[in-house]
């Protein structure tokens, strides 16, 4: 059979996506949505983030930092792991060029800062999203290949963690459609409305299932 996409990630890598800090409005920041950066909430939550799930995350192995192109999102990964171990991160346009569309107005217009069920329910929401998602799993796939072109032949064997850095209803949108891929329950991304610098740990177990996993919720 032919592996699915998160599949052949996940041969490679567990996946850590994070949704970006609090950041101030537009209008502090030259008006470009892009420009924004992270408030002093913001800050405060990263280093949270840094005493509570990183630690976590770490024991999964070497960091690979994947940021969507704007700058509140390089700056989260920063704040939260250090220039020394995001000073090869990858900036991945299609994690952000792609939200900007007049349909993903449109719902966000609709839905706002809602789980994804939501957005599922408007005309087009589900085929928008899925769209959003699959070009983002492609640009993952095609990351985690150029890096790891020889998938390891056992499950507990891989080369780290990719920690995407992205946007609040998008990254549940791609985990959504990972876990359908991975055959495992689609709940947590489809019901849970993403909290600033929260996210989902995707890990392979001895036994070569999947879990996903809130960042919140990880414990030692």
């Amino acid at each position: 059979d032919k592996m699915s996409r998160a599949s052949r990630i996940m041969s490679r890598y567990s996946l850590a996506f994070v949704r970006h800090g609090n950041t101030l409005p537009k209008e502090q920041c030259g008006g470009q949505d892009f420009m924004r950066v992270l408030s002093p909430k913001g800050i405060e939550q990263c280093a949270n983030a840094r005493h509570t799930w990183l630690p976590i995350v770490q024991d999964h192995g070497p960091l690979h930092c994947i940021s969507s192109s704007a700058i509140r999102c390089h700056q989260t990964l920063r704040e939260i792991i250090g220039e020394e171990g995001t000073k090869d991160m990858l900036s991945l346009g299609v994690l952000y060029d792609d939200m900007l569309q007049p349909q993903g107005e449109g719902l966000w217009e609709a839905c706002g800062y809602a789980p994804i069920h939501d957005y599922f329910q408007q005309p087009g929401g589900y085929e928008f999203l899925k769209a959003y998602a699959d070009r983002a799993l492609d640009s993952l796939l095609e990351v985690a290949e150029a890096r790891v072109p020889e998938a390891p032949e056992s499950p507990e064997i891989n080369s780290g963690v990719m920690v995407v850095c992205g946007h609040s209803m998008y990254h549940n949108a791609i985990v959504y459609e990972a876990c359908k891929e991975l055959g495992i329950d689609q709940d947590l991304p489809l019901y849970n409305k993403l909290a600033e610098t929260d996210g989902f740990l995707l890990t392979k177990m001895k036994d070569g299932a999947a879990a996903c996993r809130l960042l919140s919720k990880l414990r030692k």
